[in-house]
């Protein structure tokens, strides 16, 4: 969970894609096999596609999980724990300043299951958009980690500056930035932080490349 450095008030931001999930269900594995899964919730029931569900778990029967689902009433009911927009939905479940709009969620990169960064921006002054999410002693977030079964999600302040905004997704103070002409962006970093600024196997920098768009490298200062 990132310490933001500076945050940055918006008046609009673009959705995230994929309109189609809507909600999050609690739903029960009633039927599966190494490949589907049968789920039952409320009234209703969808079939988990093992493309869908967390890589790196496996479902087991009776086991009941959170998922985002499409719109109730449209047939066949899509269910996953893998689209970007999930994180947003959960978000809105635990935080009221996301769910009122006083805080947006602008990105999110996932690497489904282990770690995810999602970048926060607050809409009018006095919002403190990573503080919304994180909530009393990290509580918001741990909640929807919870949910994530156990995904890490780390919280990252969008700034409307590219170069803060970078800081910010890799959660490191950088000596200085270097933009190249075939779009890599070398971040320069005291030696004695390269490791965690990586992240095991070089997580970190792969999350934070494509919260921020662009491809960075990490170098010792």
């Amino acid at each position: 969970m990132s310490s933001p450095v500076g945050a940055s008030p918006v008046e609009s931001f673009d959705l995230l894609a994929g309109p189609a999930f809507t909600r999050v269900v609690t739903a029960t594995v009633k039927e599966a096999t190494p490949d589907v899964a049968v789920l039952a919730f409320g009234e209703e029931s969808a079939h988990l596609p093992v493309t869908e569900f967390y890589p790196n778990r496996a479902w087991s029967l009776g086991g009941t999980y959170h998922l985002a689902a499409t719109a109730a009433g449209v047939s066949p009911v899509q269910v996953s724990s893998n689209v970007d927009e999930f994180i947003e939905m959960l978000l809105q479940g635990v935080s009221t300043e996301v769910r009122d709009g006083r805080v947006r969620v602008m990105a999110v990169s996932r690497q489904v299951g282990i770690r995810s960064k999602v970048a926060v921006a607050a809409t009018e002054e006095g919002v403190d958009p990573v503080g919304a999410c994180l909530g009393r002693g990290a509580n918001r977030v741990k909640a929807v980690s919870l949910m994530l079964l156990g995904e890490r999600l780390d919280v990252v302040a969008f700034h409307s500056d590219p170069d803060r905004f970078l800081q910010n997704a890799l959660a490191v103070a950088a000596d200085r930035i270097e933009h190249q002409d075939d779009g890599t962006v070398n971040v320069f970093v005291p030696r004695h932080q390269l490791a965690a600024a990586r992240g095991g196997g070089n997580l970190n920098v792969v999350l934070a490349s494509r919260l921020v768009g662009k491809r960075i490298q990490v170098v010792a200062a």
